[in-house]
Parts: structure tokens; sequence; C-alpha cells
């Protein structure tokens, strides 16, 4: 991918062939999703370090690295959207707290990821989906004074939680929600 470095909007979709692109001359690159990319190594991950104007950032099924330490260098990123986790068997997210523009955050498919402290770094985040699995995930959320949308995955809420109990803790502790959903 050489002469792209105006490129600002890129997709990349069932790439299966060896290697991977080389994406290191998209320095303006503001959105990249990446879906169903099958080939990616760790050393792929290295191109994010030269990606400081990216803004969104979708990885969807998708081998990932263990360490999710490539997201630290993109500062201007205000949706990070990362899905299927579970087949890297990731259980623990880096800090995010280089992150400070990030507004929306999408994490799903990622049952491993119990430990959600991550987020204490990132009270500015709006809009947040993921998939929780019990109160205490749920109590690890209540720094997100900012948090105007939730979004809550295959929720623990019938098991631990009635809905009334739900409804006192969200109204509590999330005083500027203006959606909340359980998706099951």
């Amino acid at each position: 991918m050489t002469n792209n470095n105006q490129l600002e909007k890129l997709r990349i979709h069932w790439y299966e062939s060896s290697p991977f692109p080389n994406l290191n001359t998209l320095t303006n690159l503001k959105k990249l999703r990446i879906i169903e990319c099958s080939t990616l190594t760790l050393d792929d991950f290295q191109c994010f370090n030269s990606m400081s104007q990216l803004k969104k950032l979708v990885i969807e099924n998708t081998p990932l690295p263990p360490e999710l330490n490539f997201i630290s260098p993109l500062v201007q990123l205000e949706n990070l959207s990362i899905a299927d986790m579970d087949a890297a068997k990731i259980e623990k997210m880096p800090p995010l707290n280089s992150l400070s523009s990030l507004k929306h955050l999408s994490i799903k498919n990622c049952s491993k990821l119990e430990d959600l402290s991550f987020l204490i770094f990132t009270p500015q985040v709006e809009s947040l989906t993921i998939e929780l699995f019990d109160a205490e995930q749920l109590s690890q959320l209540t720094h997100l004074k900012k948090l105007k949308n939730l979004e809550m995955i295959n929720s623990f809420i019938d098991a631990e939680y009635s809905h009334s109990d739900l409804s006192t803790f969200i109204k509590e502790n999330f005083k500027k929600l203006k959606t909340f959903k359980i998706i099951s």
C-alpha cells in the first residue's frame, strides 16, 4: 500500500492472504475496520504506531495479540469496537488512559474478560456496549459518570438482579444515562 498516505478511511474484510498488507504509510487514516482477517500476525499490529490520527477502530472476528497494547498509541481514538475476543483468549485489557478522546467503546464476545479495571482510566466514555456476567462487573462501571448510553449483552440480570433492583442501581450510579438496553 504505497502512495496512499492521504487515505482517511479503510475497510479490510476477509483478507486471508499472507503477508498482510503493510499499513505503516497510512498516517492520515481516520477510520479503520478490520473484519475477518485471519492471517494477521503480532507484527502486523505494529502499524498502529504510525496511525496517530485514527479516530475510529473496529476489529471483528480477527485474531488479536494476547496483549492489546497496540491500542495505546491511538491517542486521537474516539470510537473503539472489538468483537470476538474469545478467539484470542484475552483475559485482560491494557489501561486505556492514553485514549483521552475515547467516547464510544464496544467490547463483545469477551467471556474471558472478567476484570474491567481498565475502564477506571476512561471516565470520559459516553457510550458503552459490553458483555457482563455478574453484578461485580456492573459495579466496576460506576465511575463512568459521563455515560449516556449503556448496552449490556448476555446479561446476568435475571439470575442476580431483579429488574427493580437494577433500575434503582442504574438511577443511583448513572445520572446522565439516557439509553439503557439489555441485549440477550
